[in-house]
């Protein structure tokens, strides 16, 4: 993984395993599964290669290694509420 200003892609794959594992959760609780979702937004701290590189890895392990289903996916630069958070996952 390569690192840029102290965040490495480790970090954000461990962030995003957990929101995809969360979301996992509830979509389950609501008798849904990945197949289900229509949208996903992904608001990123830094949108740079760093991060996609971790997120892309997270997004295959929860998908089981599969094809992300077809639906509609953002990607956002965005400064988020603590530096410590990442990123942040929504989906419909």
């Amino acid at each position: 993984f390569r690192m840029q200003d102290g965040i490495d892609a480790v970090n954000y794959y461990a962030q995003a395993s957990a929101a995809f594992a969360n979301l996992k959760i509830a979509l389950a609780a609501g008798g849904a599964s990945y197949q289900s979702l229509v949208s996903t937004t992904i608001h990123i701290r830094d949108i740079g290669p760093v991060a996609f590189e971790g997120i892309q890895k997270a997004m295959h392990e929860a998908f089981d290694g599969k094809p992300i289903p077809e639906h509609a996916m953002t990607m956002i630069g965005t400064t988020l509420s603590a530096p410590e958070i990442l990123l942040e996952v929504s989906a419909v």
